[in-house]
């Protein structure tokens, strides 16, 4: 992508619309083992912003969504101060560079700070996600559980913060750090975001979102954009990231206190596979609302002829 100190926003959104629309199916070829029989099946390709990824994206969640509660104090509770091992962070970059540099940048400026903080602090699980200034400048936002730091928790301006933020900057630029009272509810609003992020990008708007009176993370939802949506696109950067463990160690706090990659196969009765799937190509057009359609001969052979049929090279 072009370096430019002013960035084409509007044409990269634009950009970033027209392809994100823009239907590309999978064609596949189901053959059967014995006697050779062919059918064929276009299948909708999931790109960033449409309803097949915004689908994979919230299955991916499931399992989060269905998480354990794990409360560590009452926020509406300011008579003392609180102890938590959730955090909500948000990291800028420092002015100074361009638009793009910061957004080739700021993902190693972030390992290099997750890394420092586990070097410190010992296990921490984290939930990372990007957002877009409305001039295009990328935050990070991400959810910090650790294993077993506790930070003290005061309230000040309708929010709920930590003493030892100071421990907590990062060197890349300006650092703001809530105090999470629950994980799912911190969890939830991150889900929420993404699941916004990702309509805008199909619809183009936004609805109202209310505030949350126990954290800003309201806030965070309220933000999603078609803006965010294209940078994280023309820069190549993943919609979020989920430690691997992450589940476990909640649960261990609980306890303390259409076609796809997985498809099922038929088998015959000595268990071999009847049926053999391959991908052989892709065509670019429209079969309507449906996700797939199966495809009769002629209509196969059509979209092979076409324009817009591409083999699957590998």
């Amino acid at each position: 992508m072009c370096s430019y100190a002013d960035p084409p926003l509007e044409q990269i959104v634009e950009a970033f619309v027209n392809w994100s629309t823009y239907k590309e199916y999978m064609i596949f070829r189901k053959e059967q083992i014995y006697t050779g029989e062919k059918e064929h099946k276009a299948v909708l390709s999931a790109k960033r912003g449409n309803a097949v990824y915004a689908w994979h994206l919230k299955d991916k969640f499931n399992e989060l969504i269905d998480i354990p509660e794990v409360k560590f104090y009452n926020y509406r509770d300011r008579s003392k101060i609180h102890k938590t091992r959730a955090l909500f962070v948000t990291l800028t970059l420092a002015p100074g560079l361009r638009l793009d540099q910061q957004w080739e940048g700021i993902g190693e400026e972030y390992n290099r700070w997750i890394s420092k903080l586990r070097r410190r602090y010992g296990r921490i699980d984290c939930i990372r996600v990007w957002e877009a200034h409305k001039s295009g400048v990328p935050h990070v936002h991400v959810i910090l559980i650790f294993e077993s730091r506790e930070f003290s928790t005061f309230f000040y301006n309708g929010t709920w913060r930590v003493q030892e933020k100071h421990e907590l900057e990062w060197g890349g630029g300006f650092t703001d750090v809530e105090a999470l009272s629950s994980v799912k509810g911190g969890i939830n609003y991150v889900v929420k975001y993404l699941a916004k992020l990702h309509k805008v990008g199909i619809h183009g708007g936004i609805d109202d979102t209310a505030y949350s009176a126990e954290t800003n993370l309201g806030s965070l939802v309220a933000s999603a954009s078609t803006l965010t949506l294209s940078l994280m696109w023309a820069f190549r950067r993943r919609a979020f990231s989920v430690s691997r463990r992450l589940i476990d160690l909640i649960a261990s706090m609980s306890n303390s206190n259409g076609i796809g990659v997985n498809q099922t196969v038929q088998v015959d009765f000595e268990g071999n596979p009847v049926y053999k799937w391959t991908l052989i190509g892709f065509w670019g057009g429209d079969l309507g609302p449906m996700w797939s359609k199966e495809l009769s001969l002629a209509e196969f052979q059509d979209m092979k002829r076409s324009g817009t049929w591409s083999d699957n090279i590998k």
